[in-house]
């Protein structure tokens, strides 16, 4: 019988050389811009052109409008005077508690854009605007001096009973009649009333003897 002896282990073999580098990925792409937003104009100025998408401001009653329809500015298209106003403006906001912030939008990934956060609520209307506004309105309806209204005046023998207030244009659109009553000789009330909407500002005289001693307004909006 023959016998088989094991040999000794071989060696190590060499390391073989390095693979060669893989070649770079290409580049995420680049998000895309956001749409341009509104553009603030400040307080509303007369014969000024307006685009759509500007925001103006009223400091007589603290509310801001945005611009809806692009125009030359005058009397008749004043955001929330003018007679044709809501052709032209829409409310943007108007002054009550501030709204909640938006939440942030999250980061785009490969370069593209995050989704914009909500807008917050706008805030309620301040107490009392609706009323000072009318006011406004009206005096500066009844101011002699403006020349973008014409008047008629109505009288009952010696008396003048109404004032009729119209736009001084080709329209010849009635914007305020104001009526007085009469006690006697003495003026006791005038009752004016903006014929777009209805509202009304009462206002009652009363006298001690011959003397005007108290006035009081009422309004309805």
């Amino acid at each position: 019988m023959a016998i088989i002896t094991r040999g000794r282990p071989g060696g190590s073999g060499t390391s073989g050389t390095s693979g060669t580098s893989g070649s770079s990925g290409t580049s995420g792409s680049s998000g895309s811009s956001g749409s341009s937003g509104a553009l603030w104009q400040g307080e509303w100025i007369d014969s000024s052109s307006y685009v759509v998408g500007d925001l103006v401001y009223d400091s007589t009653t603290g509310s801001v409008y945005i611009c809806i329809q692009s125009h030359t500015s005058d009397i008749t298209n004043q955001p929330g005077v003018g007679v044709d106003w809501e052709t032209y403006w829409a409310i943007f906001s108007t002054p009550g508690s501030s709204g909640t912030s938006g939440s942030s939008g999250t980061s785009g990934i490969d370069g593209t854009s995050g989704t914009s956060g909500t807008s917050g609520t706008s805030g309620t209307s301040g107490a009392g605007s609706l009323e000072e506004k009318l006011a406004l309105e009206i005096e500066l309806a009844f101011d002699p001096s403006n020349p973008s209204v014409r008047k008629v005046f109505t009288y009952t023998g010696n008396d003048l009973t109404q004032i009729d207030i119209y736009t001084n244009d080709s329209t010849n659109t009635l914007l305020f009649t104001k009526v007085f009553t009469y006690t006697g000789k003495d003026l006791t009330q005038t009752v004016t009333t903006r014929i777009a909407d209805g509202a009304t500002m009462t206002v009652v005289l009363t006298y001690t003897g011959k003397d005007l001693t108290q006035t009081a307004s009422t309004y309805v909006v």
